[in-house]
């Protein structure tokens, strides 16, 4: 390679989901509260659950067309409130009694109460005038634009392009109204409900950080969140601040955000899929319109380079015990190429999570990516496949993925000498504190039976 080639990593689109982030209250003393109000639904009760954190459902009975819902929650948590009909609103748990038309939203209350009904009415008449559409396609409709948002389609119609440019306008619509319903209650308690559904994006570009979008994902309380491209150190840096101020913000509102890999068993886990790019002189060297898959044979050395240190490298992508129960089970691809590239030609490196040092990740990928370019290492078949451990590439857990970062030289040199073998020391120690420790688990299946 020629030394005066200029080449920059580019991180497109850094995805944390989950990146997202799982929102739980900080533990506050709980109050009493009152909840009545009036519907015109036909069924026989109305349905209460607490949504931040979920909690269990209760249902209360409609008598002539009223309602009383009471609890015990801690102060300025969220419930929901439904009455079979579509009428869904959230609360904010408060001492002050509220009264509520769940149909027209006429509310008397706290003026905090009315101020977040007055933002989810406004929400309402964006999803009533989308809802016509969306209930008059077919499940097979719904199911490829859900398909096409989360993993592209390779048998797009025309039909499915219309549908989801549908759908991409009704979430713009959603999200424009939002931002203004945050951007009205910056004194109060409200934002950390658009945290906790995925929409927080507004104080992350008041400080100049770029979110390109953001929605609830398919776990409880999990959100994704897709920041611009940027270079390797400076999205580094992103990812630590988004961090920060999901953690910061959370906490000022009685919250806690975590990273943690799998932080719910029997739900999807949270990662952080990595898109990255090439640029060679001013141009994108992973495009080429001729190319398998629209990208350049050097996009496809890239990937083989990290596919053939990958093993090693699962120790600094998923650095954690619980990196490797959220890998266990899943489905997805290790590794996409998207097909919205083109220009933005780039490969998605799916399987590391928001555990990870973003530093030591994003070192290691551009440094095994480069060596697959050097040394032209094409891809095999079975790397782009299911990374359940079938495939045979990803370690099982964290000590095989220690093991084998200690074998692979070329990953511990990018680390240096005295951070890779500190590193790899913390790591055994950690596994085998993990291995030491009774789980409930344990205790639940075995205890009784012996």
């Amino acid at each position: 390679m020629n030394k005066q080639t200029i080449i920059t990593l580019l991180l497109a689109l850094v995805v944390m989901a989950g990146q997202a982030q799982t929102f739980t209250p900080i533990v506050e003393d709980s109050i009493d509260f009152v909840i009545t109000g009036t519907t015109t639904s036909s069924h026989d009760s109305v349905a209460m659950f607490p949504c931040a954190p979920y909690g269990e459902t209760v249902k209360y009975p409609i008598v002539d067309g009223k309602f009383k819902v009471t609890g015990r929650q801690p102060r300025h948590t969220f419930i929901q409130i439904g009455d079979n009909a579509e009428n869904d609103l959230r609360f904010i748990v408060e001492e002050m009694p509220t009264n509520i038309n769940l149909v027209t939203g006429e509310v008397s209350g706290s003026k905090l109460q009315q101020r977040f009904i007055r933002c989810q009415m406004r929400e309402r008449e964006i999803h009533r005038v989308v809802q016509p559409w969306w209930n008059s396609l077919s499940d097979e409709d719904k199911e490829r634009i859900i398909t096409m948002r989360m993993d592209g389609l390779p048998d797009a119609t025309a039909k499915d392009s219309a549908n989801m440019e549908k759908y991409n306008s009704h979430m713009a619509d959603l999200l424009s109204t939002n931002r203004q319903n945050i951007r009205e209650n910056l004194d109060n308690v409200i934002p950390a409900w658009y945290l906790y559904t995925g929409m927080g994006s507004l104080t992350l570009e008041q400080m100049n950080f770029t979110v390109e979008s953001s929605h609830h994902e398919m776990s409880p309380a999990q959100h994704e969140v897709d920041f611009q491209y940027d270079r390797a150190l400076k999205t580094a840096d992103n990812i630590q601040t988004f961090k920060l101020a999901v953690k910061t913000i959370a906490k000022r509102h009685g919250l806690h955000g975590t990273f943690m890999p799998k932080p719910k068993s029997g739900v999807n886990g949270s990662g952080m899929h990595i898109n990255m790019s090439l640029v060679k002189n001013g141009k994108n060297a992973f495009y080429d319109e001729n190319g398998e898959y629209g990208v350049s044979k050097d996009a496809m050395y890239f990937l083989g380079g990290i596919a053939k240190h990958i093993r090693a490298i699962s120790a600094i992508t998923n650095p954690l015990v619980n990196s490797y129960t959220r890998l266990g089970n899943n489905k997805n691809l290790i590794f996409m190429i998207p097909k919205d590239g083109g220009e933005n030609a780039r490969i998605e490196f799916r399987t590391p999570d928001p555990s990870a040092n973003p530093y030591l990740a994003l070192a290691v990928c551009l440094r095994a990516g480069l060596e697959g370019i050097r040394e032209k290492i094409m891809p095999s078949t079975e790397t782009i496949c299911k990374w359940t451990a079938s495939c045979g590439i990803l370690p099982s857990n964290l000590y095989e993925a220690v093991a084998e970062l200690e074998k692979d030289d070329l990953i511990k040199d990018t680390l240096g000498s005295e951070l890779g073998n500190n590193y790899i020391d913390i790591k055994k120690k950690e596994w085998n504190a993990y291995c030491a420790h009774v789980t409930d688990w344990e205790v639940e299946h075995y205890l009784d039976k012996y």
